[in-house]
């Protein structure tokens, strides 16, 4: 009687079983939509630059930038970063005029493709040129980024769009870090 008693405490809370669950688990860790390649073309050259490709593998089309300063070139903390995308406003900045990018359709399946040239070196973001900082020579890290949204960004909705709203509506999506010799 004693066993069936710990039987029957043991189903209640749900360990009868050492076996495999019997439906799966649902997790809410985020499915890219985005996969990102990055390669680097013109190695050794003065057209040398890097080429990223974002390629729509989820099932839905999703929202992609579709502006003509596109991409970025930033330096974060040393590495270089292609980012198709918005990165955060300077702090030191006035921003009540700033452009909202409008966006496009990537169906799924569907890539976009672009190319940073990186000789000569000049890092700018969406509010401007950035600084010199530090030259990069020989070894650096590069890594290439690409946002994009569920909602389409078209004129109308421009006009009620802030840097902050843009922000919160992009997702990024990241390629593997690699290292590029620069000239």
């Amino acid at each position: 009687m004693t066993a069936r008693l710990y039987l029957g405490i043991a189903t209640a809370l749900g360990l009868t079983g050492c076996g495999a669950p019997q439906t799966s688990v649902a997790t809410s860790e985020p499915v890219n939509a985005l996969a990102i390649d990055l390669s680097v073309t013109g190695d050794g050259t003065a057209a040398l630059a890097a080429r990223c490709t974002a390629r729509n593998v989820s099932a839905a089309p999703v929202q992609v930038f579709d502006w003509p300063r596109m991409p970025y070139l930033l330096d974060e903390r040393g590495t270089l970063v292609v980012l198709h995308g918005i990165s955060p406003p300077p702090e030191d900045r006035d921003l009540n005029a700033i452009e909202i990018p409008m966006t496009r359709t990537l169906a799924s399946g569907e890539s976009l493709t672009f190319d940073a040239p990186l000789v000569p070196l000049k890092l700018h973001s969406h509010y401007g040129d950035e600084p010199a900082g530090t030259p990069h020579h020989g070894a650096a890290a590069i890594v290439c980024r690409v946002a994009h949204g569920a909602t389409p960004i078209d004129a109308a909705a421009r006009a009620h769009t802030t840097i902050a709203t843009l922000r919160t509506w992009q997702q990024i999506e990241s390629s593997p870090t690699m290292v590029v010799r620069l000239p």
